[in-house]
C-alpha cells in the first residue's frame, strides 16, 4: 500500500470517496513531495535496502556479535511493520518519522557490526608526547556519519613496532570500541 493510499484510507475511512477529491489530494501530495528535499522523500524500495547490509553473518568473523545481528533483525522487522502499517493509528508524518528513526537505528547497528577504524597520531600540546588514537564513526540523529568514539593506545614510541601498530593492539582497540558503541546504542534505545 503506498503512502498516498494510506492517507486516503486514514482520512476517508468513514466518508464517501469522490474521484475529484482523490485526484486533487494525490496532486497536492505529489507536488509536496516534489518540493521536499530529496533526502526527505521516502525511498521506494525499502526491502532491497533492508536486505543489503553489506555483510552477512559468519561465526568465524562475527561470532561474538551474534546478539547484535539478532537486534538488527528485530529492528528490521519493526521497520517492516511500520512500513506495512501493521501498527494501527499512525498518521502519515508519524509513520514517516518512525521509518526514518528506524533507518537511522538500522544504520547504527550495521556500523557496530562492521565499522571502520582509523588510527591517527595526536600531539599532546602540554607534554609534547605523540599518542596513537583509534577512531571510529557513529550515525547522528540526522543520519550523518560523524567521528564519535576513540581509544587511546598510548604514546607512539611504545605503540609502534617497526613503524606498524601490532595486530593484538588493533584487536583490543576494536573490541573496546565495539563495547563502547554497543553501550551507546543501548543507552539511546532503552527498551
Amino acid at each position: 500500500m503506498s503512502l498516498c493510499s494510506i492517507i486516503f484510507v486514514h482520512n476517508f475511512k468513514y466518508s464517501m470517496l469522490h474521484p475529484e477529491i482523490i485526484l486533487m489530494s494525490a496532486g497536492v501530495l505529489k507536488s509536496l513531495l516534489l518540493i521536499l528535499p530529496p533526502n526527505l522523500v521516502p525511498e521506494e524500495n525499502f526491502e532491497e535496502w533492508l536486505n543489503d547490509d553489506g555483510f552477512s553473518y559468519s561465526p568465524e568473523k562475527y561470532g561474538d556479535k551474534k546478539f547484535i545481528f539478532d537486534e538488527l533483525e528485530k529492528v528490521k522487522n519493526e521497520f517492516r511493520q511500520i512500513r506495512d502499517m501493521k501498527i494501527e493509528s499512525q498518521s502519515f508524518m508519524s509513520s514517516y518519522n518512525l521509518l526514518n528513526a528506524h533507518k537511522i537505528r538500522i544504520s547504527k547497528l550495521r556500523l557496530i557490526i562492521n565499522h571502520e577504524v582509523s588510527y591517527v597520531t595526536n600531539l599532546h600540546a602540554r607534554s609534547g608526547i605523540k599518542y596513537v588514537i583509534a577512531r571510529t564513526y557513529w550515525i547522528d540523529n540526522n543520519g550523518k556519519k560523524v567521528r564519535r568514539f576513540s581509544k587511546n593506545l598510548g604514546s607512539d614510541e611504545k605503540v609502534y613496532v617497526n613503524g606498524l601498530i601490532p595486530e593484538h593492539l588493533k584487536i583490543d582497540a576494536e573490541k573496546d570500541l565495539d563495547r563502547v558503541m554497543w553501550e551507546n546504542y543501548r543507552n539511546e534505545y532503552k527498551e
